[in-house]
């Protein structure tokens, strides 16, 4: 994987830990986060061409089931590369599995880049 090695972080929600602040949606969610998933492959989609992708592959987060993808740092994708990702899931196991499929679906989508994802000409 193309993590560093701060990497996606398991956690439990509502747990406190030393340099999040975390709160409690339910006691059996868990979430995995990175701030530095980069790739240089990721350069060139704007926020909203990653977020229609995002809700294209099913990724987003559902609010009734309180499970799914939030994506942070996007402003940095286009030139960078980089965003900041927080998968939460019913298990660590289903957040990891989303991780998982959130870098499949980044490799897939964006080199290069198809241009019917393009907000922006």
């Amino acid at each position: 994987q193309r993590f560093k090695p701060s990497g996606l972080i398991p956690n439990e929600l509502g747990r406190m830990l030393p340099h999040n602040n975390c709160f409690p949606i339910s006691d059996k969610v868990y979430y995995m986060s990175t701030d530095d998933l980069q790739n240089d492959a990721y350069r060139g989609p704007y926020p909203g061409d990653l977020l229609q992708i995002i809700s294209d592959h099913q990724l987003q987060f559902d609010h009734e089931t309180n499970t799914g993808i939030f994506c942070h740092l996007m402003s940095t994708l286009p030139e960078f590369g980089k965003l900041g990702v927080t998968c939460i899931g019913n298990s660590i196991q289903e957040a990891q599995r989303m991780s998982d499929r959130l870098i499949a679906v980044l490799d897939q989508n964006t080199a290069p880049f198809p241009k019917e994802y393009y907000l922006h000409p």
